[in-house]
């Protein structure tokens, strides 16, 4: 299924092919944007974190990673939730998504972030799908937004998918951006004229996306100047 039926089916206008007529496709793509437009921003702070860290360099204290475990194991954050434009109900979040974006030094921002993942999670906007990297994993990509420490951001995540069909959270991949940077710098087509094709969901080549990436594919998904998604070839990193 490219992006084009793919967008038709979850907007409810199925059995239309991926060449239909694009001014159509245009109006519910601009619904995408609006869909995006009208998410909540759910707020957190970091102070949380970095009391937590300050407290962890107590002398006979648990490290810093233990503690935060702990802390958001107090909060029931580790679990499976639904995310409802797919209608996924399982995309897990466990505590190993916890250790490695600690282990890999994480700011306290991106930490606390995780507070808020079951509200990011079930108001997510699906972007697109890419395919499997190097370790047989499906990285779906999605859009959502969140206050941190008053500042409003853009916020991508990715949710894996294993040969099982498990799927999974991984904060690693989560990449924030202030949200008037995300609006002011995602691309018109062709200064507004001419639209072109929407490019596929499921992104060919062997670059799955990583953190690098995966705010430019929301940029490139907003088009707010003329509210329709671009045909752009993103060069994709490897993970």
């Amino acid at each position: 299924m490219d992006f084009v039926e793919s967008v038709l089916a979850r907007e409810g206008n199925s059995g239309i092919s991926s060449g239909a007529d694009y001014d159509t496709f245009a109006l519910i793509a601009s619904n995408v944007r609006a869909k995006f437009d009208a998410l909540p921003s759910p707020e957190v702070s970091s102070a949380n974190i970095r009391a937590i860290r300050e407290a962890s360099t107590v002398q006979g204290s648990k490290s810093f990673v233990s503690n935060i475990i702990d802390f958001f194991r107090q909060k029931n954050l580790f679990g499976k939730y639904l995310n409802n434009d797919t209608g996924w109900d399982d995309i897990s979040i466990g505590s190993s998504t916890v250790k490695s974006i600690v282990h890999h030094g994480g700011r306290d921002g991106k930490i606390a972030l995780i507070e808020i993942v079951p509200d990011l999670i079930r108001g997510g906007i699906l972007l697109e799908t890419n395919p499997k990297n190097a370790s047989g994993l499906i990285s779906h990509v999605f859009a959502a937004k969140a206050t941190i420490d008053g500042e409003p951001y853009a916020v991508t995540f990715v949710v894996r998918e294993d040969y099982n069909g498990r799927r999974y959270y991984d904060h690693s991949l989560t990449k924030t951006e202030a949200l008037d940077r995300i609006t002011d710098q995602a691309p018109a087509v062709d200064g507004g004229k001419n639209p072109k094709a929407p490019a596929q969901n499921f992104r060919d080549g062997e670059t799955p996306a990583n953190e690098n990436s995966t705010i430019n594919i929301l940029k490139k998904y907003l088009a707010v100047n003329n509210q329709i998604l671009i045909n752009s070839e993103t060069e994709m990193p490897a993970n």
